[in-house]
Parts: structure tokens; C-alpha cells; sequence
């Protein structure tokens, strides 16, 4: 880990940071440069852990890795209105399926909440995501509680091919994955 790494790290990982974080980079001109600043110091694919706790459920938390230059208000804070609707709903014992998992939030605040003998199945079709969603996992030692599927959800029976086109110029990259639905 480079020094700049070890420095965003720690610093993300400190409340008053974050708050300070994101208050700043709604300001227009400060969060533009903010934002090119990290995009300057990060490479593109970047991806740092840091220890998230979660605003609806503050007894939880959990490893994440993140991408800061363009996730850097994952603290915890990711769609809480979703939070809170699980932290209502899930109770101890109970399955989930996390449908489109992408690298684990929801699915790390669900075996949580459904505690030891509750299970998670996380469901995601992309082969990078589902690699993150591994890691993030097993770093917050889940791997017995939570299944991962790397496969697509559809409401329809076939084959159906999974293109992802690079939405951001500078990681324009193009990949293919075959397989059922």
C-alpha cells in the first residue's frame, strides 16, 4: 500500500473526515476540485478497504472496498431508506437474497441482521463484482453465512450475454460473459 493509500484509508476511516468529506464535495466549486484532485492522485480501478459502519444499524459494521474516486461517500450512508426497510424486516434466522450484490454492502448489512443461523445468498452476474463480493466477504469472515451466485436473474428461461461497456472514458473497457439466465 502506497503512502497516498495508507493516508485515504485512515482518513476515511475517521468520522469527522467523512462528515467534513461529505459536506465538501456538495459545494460546487470545492467538490470539483476535490474530485479532480483524487482523480489526479488515484489511478483508475483503484480500490481501497475501509471499515464502514452503517447509519441504520449502528451495531453493524463491515470491511467494504471501494473505488474512492468515484464512490467516496460509501461511509456507511449508501441508500438508507434500503437500510432501513432491511433492518425493519429481516429478522434472526431469516434467508435473503441480495439480487445484483454488486461488491456486498447490502448483503454484508443482511448477515447482520439475520444473525448465525440466518443465511445470505448474493446474487451477481458480473465476474469482477462477484470476485469483490468474494473478497468482501471473506474479509469480514462470512464465507459460512453467505452464497454467492455468479449468474444473471431473469424472469424468462435462455442464454443471454452479459456486455459491461466502461462508463467512464478513462477505464473504457469492454468484456463478454456468457451463460444461462
Amino acid at each position: 500500500m502506497s503512502y497516498t493509500e495508507r493516508i485515504l484509508a485512515r482518513g476515511e476511516n475517521v468520522p469527522a473526515v467523512r462528515k467534513l468529506w461529505d459536506v465538501a464535495v456538495q459545494l460546487p466549486i470545492v467538490g470539483n476540485a476535490l474530485h479532480g484532485i483524487a482523480h489526479r492522485i488515484l489511478s483508475p480501478g483503484q480500490r481501497l478497504w475501509v471499515f464502514v459502519r452503517y447509519s441504520e444499524f449502528s451495531r453493524a459494521s463491515a470491511w467494504h472496498t471501494i473505488e474512492p474516486r468515484y464512490e467516496g461517500g460509501h461511509y456507511g450512508t449508501h441508500e438508507p431508506p434500503v437500510q432501513k426497510l432491511l433492518f425493519t424486516h429481516l429478522k434472526l434466522g431469516n434467508c435473503f437474497y441480495d439480487i445484483g450484490a454488486h461488491t456486498g454492502f447490502f448483503t454484508v448489512l443482511a448477515a447482520a441482521l439475520v444473525g448465525s443461523n440466518g443465511s445470505v445468498v448474493a446474487v451477481e452476474p458480473d465476474r469482477r463484482n462477484a470476485s469483490l463480493l468474494r473478497e468482501t466477504i471473506a474479509r469480514n469472515s462470512l464465507s459460512s453465512k453467505v452464497a454467492v451466485v455468479e449468474q444473471a436473474l431473469s424472469s424468462c428461461e435462455g442464454d443471454l450475454r452479459v456486455c459491461q461497456r466502461g462508463v467512464r472514458p478513462e477505464l473504457e473497457h469492454r468484456h463478454e460473459q456468457d451463460g444461462a439466465a
